[in-house]
């Protein structure tokens, strides 16, 4: 087995490195954050687009975060091409209703983000697919959608912390 460096790969590329090179890059995961975020009275579109990008970079650095994406990223890799038992490689990309897996994850992460508030918001990012969730493959787009909306729950937690 060639090393990650023979293969032409950094193993010191972050989560954010990772999910550009599949065509995710900060500025479509900001885009899509914020057609469902809610903004208010100190919160606005342009201040909300700073602080979930602050978020992102800051949640991208965590190890449990970066193993559920990247489990994720390799689940599709290895079910379009048929390599997951019981899942043929036509039915993966009709995103069968029996295939849960994928749900499981993205509540997983949206759970370990920010607790029930997490998993709220990523019912709502999951069941309207905004932005560059939509056209990602059935594994991914459960957990972008549970990433972003664990960042929105966490940015809309801390500004009830900050209610007088």
């Amino acid at each position: 087995m060639k090393s990650c460096e023979s293969s032409g790969y950094s193993p010191s590329r972050d989560l954010l490195k990772r999910l550009s090179e599949r065509g995710i890059d900060m500025e479509t995961l900001v885009e899509a954050s914020l057609k469902l975020f809610i903004p208010w009275k100190g919160m606005n579109r342009e201040k909300a687009r700073k602080t979930i990008r602050k978020y992102l970079k800051l949640l991208s650095r965590d190890p449990n975060i970066s193993s559920l994406v990247m489990a994720s990223a390799r689940l599709d890799e290895d079910a379009r091409i048929g390599l997951i038992p019981g899942l043929s490689k036509e039915d993966y990309l009709k995103d069968p209703v029996y295939l849960v897996a994928d749900e499981i994850l993205g509540m997983a992460l949206a759970l370990y983000i920010n607790g029930w508030n997490g998993l709220f918001e990523y019912y709502r990012y999951d069941r309207e697919k905004p932005g560059v969730i939509k056209r990602l493959p059935p594994f991914m787009d459960d957990v972008i959608a549970a990433f972003i909306a664990g960042v929105t729950s966490r940015i809309y937690s801390k500004g009830l912390e900050e209610r007088p």
